[in-house]
């Protein structure tokens, strides 16, 4: 991942990475028990989103379900929220896409609403923060109650995603 994240700051690199459907080996390490591990996956992921066939190789490969994953799952008292924020900004990118975003934005707005969506745009940080705020206005409802469904529901099919693909990196 390190090589990776080194090899992605040239345009040709990145093309030629994203040619090669590396992302069936990048994404199952946003999964990864290890924090440096994610880390890392997540900063190669951020340089190479600006490639149009990897960000489609994304919804191929689950990338974002994981980063919805990441995104969602709370932080620990005294954690650092950085993964958070970087899924954030990952997402926030994906639909900035010109090719595929607008299917990266329906995609994400069947998990989440919308409004952390506008809120990524944003500010990554601030979606993370209200994401873990307590929200009851005509716009928005977002209690425990809502989100713990949430949270269930994506971390079991980003789950049996990984364990798909653990075996099989082809696997899609």
């Amino acid at each position: 991942l390190e090589a990776s994240g080194i090899l992605t700051k040239t345009v040709v690199c990145v093309c030629a990475i994203a040619d090669a459907k590396v992302n069936a080996f990048l994404a199952p390490g946003l999964c990864s028990p290890q924090q440096s591990i994610v880390q890392d996956a997540l900063a190669t992921l951020s340089s190479m989103l600006g490639n149009s066939t990897f960000v489609a190789d994304c919804l191929s490969f689950g990338t974002l379900l994981y980063l919805l994953k990441i995104f969602v799952t709370p932080t620990e008292r005294g954690g650092d929220p950085a993964p958070r924020i970087h899924a954030a900004a990952a997402i926030s990118k994906m639909t900035a896409d010109p090719t595929h975003g607008s299917r990266i934005q329906i995609s994400v707005c069947k998990f989440i609403p919308p409004a952390f969506l506008g809120a990524m745009r944003q500010d990554a940080d601030t979606a993370v923060k209200m994401f873990d705020t307590l929200h009851e206005n005509p716009e928005l409802i977002w209690t425990p109650g809502t989100r713990s469904p949430l949270l269930t529901v994506v971390g079991d099919m980003s789950t049996e995603r990984y364990a798909r693909q653990r075996p099989n990196r082809d696997a899609v």
